[in-house]
């Protein structure tokens, strides 16, 4: 064993349970065979009972093994291998089980799954799509159902009551998407019986490669649309037009990053008019300008996405299928729409998000299984703290995999491609091609047919000539080389029959000559006639290009066919192994055709093109090979190929290229390393890149974590009164710090300033003889009531009025904070009803603190007198997830704008990180002030009224934007200001103008700050400049 393994704990792990674990399952297995079924159907659940009874899983795991593989013998004819032991016992011990294709994973996955639904806490196993998990639940359920358990499949048209009864079953099948989607759907509910997920106890996810890295970043969004007017992005896509590339922004291809420079920056302040793209006020700029720089240079045409009768259709990165349905969320789709002018539809707002790296982390354990998995280890156990065991495989793997082929250009490649597939097919080899995107299987599918096979037999057999007896061909030999390298689309009739005559060949790709010599170049002297009959009726082939999951697999599923031909993106079919000569009928373990196949060497993998991941390319070979079955692999590449572009290869190519013909084939190990080399860089570079995102969602995560927990405990509480009073005193508290708290200053104006303000707007000396006494010592409101009358009478415009009222507010700074906190206070509940507030004025800090709660809470009081205890406690259930929904809509709209810009502070020398999770903290600070608040002033405001629960629940589910109802248990329902709600109708929100908002309310900005502790002390020295 080498070195290394013997550093890798997970190498010890597997030696352990195959020297431990398996010798006493075998050991067991002739007793568990003699029982009878009833006797083992009790031994099954004598287990279970046990581990009810205080028996942990690892204590009872080689018995519950034992028993699981006489079950899955007698119920499926299935007899798990040793190894298959070995791969449960890894997943059951939360770690990532690497079992070669074909070895089983879904029976692996069945052991551990009926061990962990001993629990009752529940077990799940993620697949990739619908058709996976419900195919896997059906062949599976005839082990659960022996043992008791029973299985619930997540299918995506199923209903909510149908979702709950299914995740209620001991073990639950589903997609990555429908389960995330389930829990971000129960975070929304206001209702409890409406919640289908339970707790996220255990999770097996198949191909869990594929989900949780290729997938890790990209979101599980619910949203709704918001109005958003299409004009910002085609503002913001013709001003991105006008940069340019490298001057005003760099482009980080590799990293997936865009970013104006600081001319850049300039450039677009100039373009749209605006002084400082970096101020608050600008962010839903500096939003729609990063999303069109990332739409013009991150997102190409035919790649990314395609354009479809009018509108742009997302290309999925790793099966290259079309995502119909699917838009780019954070403006990015609409911006794409704009590049491309066609319709830009309203861009949607975000209700609840989390990325399936967050969401899996919520799982108490959490395993998984894949091909392919252990070159990505360290970000498993970075993120999930899940190491990767590799299990031994049933069978040695005997596939061959050769060298890769390099060739100088695409069409060169092209050709070697199809020839190699002609090859295989004539000696009745299948073969598996590989390519990285729709648009490749596409075009290579079209080479398959008859006439360009014919060109390129032509071409094949011209060129050799041309090269190999350049004397006979004359002096047009160079001239016809360069004709004969070009596609062959773009030969002309006129060409071959002038080339023709020097070659001394018929222009005809069916003529006998040109077949033979084909054959021979192919090195089939002796498939003549098999030849010709392919060039004439083509390659038969399948394009695995499908929308359903399930035409996919059953494709797949026949690749293995004698001569078979199957074109399909990297990714397209996991799941669904490949069987020798076919899939055998029905009695049969293999098919008649498997002897065939594997004398001509098993099922052949052509990759076209590398992948930028190992992990990619090691997926499609270890499609073939299986069980112990021959096979072999290759890949075909060019200079021009993506890979070597990224990543600087092709500099170091320019000395080899030198005397390399287009149609010349290298097969070099050192080539096949320097690629390995560069796909090792781009591997770190995405985990690099994943690692930091996380970084930035670690932060919303632990926000949604603590908003989901605290939305739960109100959904499935019943007593809120405790909680709701807290929120009564923190609010009133507040209010009274932030207007009265001591050392609040009277402001930084002197007594005579003051007057001078004054005199710029009103004949003050007329009004008061100034020589004789102090505008301090008249009262604050007959100062005031003086003034305004004066200044209406002289019309002095808004901006004197402002001025006046803020030196009127410094000349009595302590009865004017007194007086905004008693009229914010009456904004919050209704104080003069319980006290006069005057009474308080010039009491010491803690008295009036003190006095205001006091006051505050008797209020409460006397409204839950009038509720009656039982409707008050359902009033502030509904009111307290009513305001924490729409507050937190508006939170996630705010940091996605704090997100957005976020990178602008790397200009000023600060780490954007850092300023992100500052910033966060102090939104998240006053997210918690504005829920207290405004569950507090709609408590107070809440009047009953009259309405059936039926149209109550209509118009609750009409939206955000009508006012909540909040069901009572006496059939009574209450708006959040006691208007009364017709059945059918819905009140409109108040449309509030004004100068200026509140101190407490969300800052116009969009900043999600407080007004206060945003943009007032700015507006406040604006307007006294002004």
């Amino acid at each position: 064993m080498p070195i290394w393994d013997l550093l890798d704990p997970t190498v010890r792990t597997v030696r352990g349970f195959m020297r431990g674990l398996v010798p006493a399952v075998n050991a067991l297995e002739d007793q568990v065979a003699a029982r009878s079924d009833d006797d083992l159907r009790r031994y099954m659940l004598d287990l279970r009972q046990e581990h009810e009874n205080g028996a942990t899983l690892d204590d009872i795991m080689p018995r519950c093994f034992a028993g699981l593989r006489e079950v899955s013998q007698r119920t499926i004819g299935l007899r798990p291998h040793d190894v298959q032991l070995v791969g449960a016992a890894v997943l059951h011990k939360g770690n990532i089980a690497e079992m070669k294709t074909g070895e089983g994973k879904t029976l692996v996955a069945a052991l551990t799954l009926t061990l962990n639904a001993f629990s009752g806490k529940g077990a799940h196993l993620v697949t990739p799509n619908d058709y996976l998990a419900r195919r896997d639940a059906d062949w599976k359920r005839p082990i659960y159902e022996w043992c008791g358990l029973t299985v619930g499949c997540i299918q995506h048209d199923l209903s909510a009551a149908e979702r709950k009864h299914a995740y209620d079953c001991d073990i639950t099948y589903g997609t990555n998407n429908e389960i995330g989607f389930d829990y971000l759907r129960d975070n929304m509910q206001r209702v409890r019986e409406r919640l289908v997920l339970r707790h996220l106890h255990f999770a097996i996810v198949d191909e869990v490669d594929s989900i949780l890295v290729d997938e890790a970043r990209t979101p599980l969004i619910i949203s709704g649309f918001k109005a958003e007017s299409s004009d910002l992005y085609r503002t913001a896509d013709r001003a991105i037009r006008q940069l340019a590339q490298g001057t005003d922004y760099t482009v980080e291809e590799r990293e997936r990053q865009v970013m104006l420079t600081d001319e850049g920056t300039e450039a677009v302040e100039r373009i749209l008019g605006i002084e400082n793209l970096g101020d608050p006020q600008n962010l839903e700029w500096v939003h729609h300008i990063n999303t069109a720089l990332k739409a013009h240079t991150l997102f190409q045409r035919d790649i990314n996405y395609v354009v479809r009768e009018g509108e742009v259709v997302i290309v999925d990165e790793f099966t290259g299928r079309l995502m119909f349905g699917r838009r780019y969320s954070e403006g990015l789709h609409q911006a794409i729409e704009a590049k491309e002018n066609v319709r830009v539809e309203h861009e949607s707002q975000t209700l609840a998000t989390i990325t399936l790296q967050n969401f899996f982390r919520l799982y108490d354990k959490l395993a998984g299984m894949t091909g392919t998995a252990k070159t990505e280890e360290p970000e498993f156990i970075r993120i999930y703290g899940t190491p990767v065991a590799v299990v031994p495989t049933n069978q040695p793997v005997v596939r061959k995999d050769h060298a890769d082929v390099v060739y100088k250009t695409e069409e060169a490649k092209f050709r070697g491609i199809v020839q190699e597939i002609l090859g295989c097919h004539l000696r009745g080899q299948p073969t598996l091609v590989g390519t990285r995107s729709i648009e490749v299987s596409e075009r290579l599918a079209a080479r398959l047919e008859a006439a360009p096979l014919q060109r390129l037999a032509l071409a094949t057999v011209f060129l050799d000539k041309v090269q190999n007896e350049a004397k006979e061909v004359g002096e047009k030999a160079k001239e016809f080389e360069e004709i004969l390298f070009k596609s062959l689309d773009e030969f002309k009739d006129g060409h071959l029959r002038t080339m023709s005559r020097a070659v001394g060949y018929k222009p005809d790709g069916l003529d006998a000559a040109v077949i033979a010599r084909f054959a021979e170049l192919l090195g089939m002297p002796d498939m003549v006639e098999p030849l010709e009959r392919t060039l004439r009726e083509g390659v038969p082939h399948n394009v695995l290009n499908a929308k359903y999951h399930e035409r996919e697999a059953q494709i797949i599923a026949e690749a293995g066919r004698v001569g078979a031909v199957t074109i399909a993106t990297n990714m397209a079919g996991r799941g669904t192994d490949i069987q020798l000569g076919g899939k055998p009928p029905e009695g049969m373990r293999v098919s008649p055709d498997y002897e065939r196949v594997k004398a001509v060497g098993g099922l052949h993998i052509l990759g076209t093109e590398r992948h930028e991941s190992r992990r990619i390319d090691n997926q499609l070979r270890g499609r073939s090979g299986r069980q112990g079955d021959p096979g072999s692999s290759r890949f075909y590449l060019s200079l021009e190929d993506e890979v070597w572009r990224l990543f600087g290869a092709q500099e170091r190519m320019q000395g080899l290229q030198r005397g390399w013909r287009e149609n010349e084939r290298i097969e070099n190990r050192l080539l096949s390393r320097l690629i390995e080399n560069a796909q090792k860089r781009v591997e770190n570079q995405h985990f690099e890149i994943r690692k930091h995102v996380l970084k930035y969602d670690d932060v919303m995560n632990l926000q949604r974590e603590t908003i989901y927990a605290s939305r739960r405990r109100v959904l499935e509480g019943d007593d809120f009164g405790a909680q709701v009073r807290e929120f009564v005193k923190k609010t009133i508290a507040l209010k009274v710090a932030d207007h009265v708290a001591p050392g609040q200053g009277s402001g930084s104006r002197t007594y005579s300033e003051l007057v001078e303000a004054l005199r710029a707007h009103l004949p003050i000396d007329d009004l008061y003889d100034l020589e004789a006494g102090d505008l301090t010592e008249v009262p604050l409101k007959e100062l005031r009531d003086t003034l305004y009358r004066e200044a209406r009478s002289s019309k002095v415009g808004a901006a004197g009025l402002s001025e006046i009222a803020a030196a009127v507010r410094d000349l009595h700074p302590e009865e004017a904070r007194f007086e905004e906190l008693v009229r914010d206070l009456r904004t919050v509940f209704p104080l003069d009803a319980v006290m006069d507030p005057w009474t308080l004025y010039g009491a010491p800090y803690n008295a009036v603190e003190d006095g205001f709660i006091d006051a505050a809470v008797k209020a409460y009081e006397s409204k839950e007198r009038e509720f009656g205890p039982e409707d008050m406690r359902s009033l502030e259930r509904m009111c307290m997830l009513t305001v924490v929904d729409e507050l937190w809509i508006d939170h996630l709209a705010a940091m996605d704008a704090l997100r957005d810009g976020i990178q602008l502070r790397a200009h000023a020398q600060i780490d954007p990180l850092v300023a992100y999770q500052k910033e966060a903290y102090e939104m998240w600070e006053t997210l918690q002030e504005m829920i207290q608040e405004e569950v507090v002033r709609r408590m107070f405001r809440a009047q009953a009224v009259t309405v059936s629960e039926e149209s109550m629940y209509r118009i609750q589910s009409e939206g955000r934007g009508a006012v909540p109802l909040i069901p009572t248990r006496s059939g009574v329902a209450v708006t959040s200001d006691g208007e009364q709600v017709l059945p059918g109708q819905t009140k409109q929100r108040p449309i509030v103008r004004g100068d200026r908002p509140g101190r407490n309310d969300p800052c116009p900005c969009g900043s999600g700050k407080k007004y206060k502790k945003c943009c007032m002390d700015k507006d406040e020295r604006a307007s006294a400049a002004g």
